[in-house]
């Protein structure tokens, strides 16, 4: 794993999840599910990368972060995955707390019938 494009990549999506918020704010939808779905895919690259080590609390944080754009893509099934991954390690108890509240949005989102 190279950690300097590592990094990088997660930077990028990071730039993209920001500039996705403030599309969002200026009612610009279009743009920001774009720009939010570049975010996503970025750091799911991390993410994958990530997932095989046992490097905490960077692979919790980096798959919490890659949960919370794919729900922002509406990605619930992946959000879910990736929430779980991240608690079937080690994370600490602070990122395991905010894990727990993510997959009670997920679970929310999923359960809801469909077309709606």
């Amino acid at each position: 794993m190279n950690i300097e494009e590592t990094n990088t990549k997660h930077d990028k999506a990071m730039e993209f999840a920001t500039l996705a918020f403030l599309a969002e704010q200026r009612g610009e939808t279009d743009d920001a599910s774009r720009l939010y779905r570049e975010a996503y895919e970025l750091e799911k690259l991390v993410a994958d990368k990530l997932i095989p080590t046992d490097i905490e609390p960077s692979r919790s944080v980096i798959l919490r972060s890659a949960a919370s754009l794919a729900i922002d893509c509406g990605e619930y099934r992946e959000a879910e995955k990736l929430i779980a991954t991240a608690l079937a390690g080690d994370p600490p108890k602070t990122i395991a707390d905010q894990l727990r509240d993510l997959i009670v949005q997920v679970v929310a989102q999923l359960r809801q019938p469909v077309g709606d």
